[in-house]
């Protein structure tokens, strides 16, 4: 199992660089693709850590992402 502990530090690292590419006017989303670009690919913990936070993502990050837009 994926430790509690990297699941909030990869989700709070995302938010931070999306917030941060947010703040120098590139947009947010930006800065979240890179930081998941430093997850590194093939490994076990990848598949793992995607695996637990698939249906948060799913569920309600993308209404809100949806719900943002809209407006």
């Amino acid at each position: 199992m994926v430790d509690e502990a990297y699941i909030c530090l990869t989700l709070a690292g995302v938010m931070v660089s999306g917030l941060m590419t947010d703040l120098i006017a590139i947009h947010s989303i930006f800065g979240a693709f890179v930081f998941g670009l430093t997850i590194p690919e093939g490994e076990s913990a990848d598949q793992r850590l995607i695996e637990r936070i698939e249906d948060f993502v799913s569920g309600l990050l993308l209404l809100l992402c949806f719900w943002w837009i809209k407006d």
